[in-house]
């Protein structure tokens, strides 16, 4: 099995290009309002789009603990006032652009 797998650094890309944060914000210790959201939402990517990764390995990619990781993970699948559907599209729009539309 060869699948293309999305690096970590383009689902961090993605997502704060849609935000409008800078990489350094999204990675770094600053716990900001405004970076809950878009920093939950390149957890929850990379957890979904990188099985073959572990939480420690995510975690450490994020410079965070893997207990941090599983929590921004399971708050971003429940909290659904972060989920803004434009963004979340947006975001997708950027990691899948070259994706077919699905037709259906």
């Amino acid at each position: 099995m060869n699948e293309a797998r999305i690096p970590v650094h383009a689902i961090v890309h993605a997502v704060c290009t849609v935000y409008q944060v800078r990489r350094d914000e999204l990675l770094g210790p600053r716990r900001n309002h405004y970076l809950i959201s878009p920093r939950f939402h390149a957890v929850a990517l990379a957890v979904d789009l990188r099985p073959d990764l572990s939480l420690t390995t995510i975690a450490r990619l994020f410079h965070r603990d893997h207990t941090t990781i599983m929590h921004a993970r399971d708050a971003w699948a429940r909290n659904t006032k972060w989920r803004r559907h434009d963004r979340v599209q947006a975001v997708d729009a950027v990691l899948f652009h070259a994706a077919e539309p699905m037709v259906g």
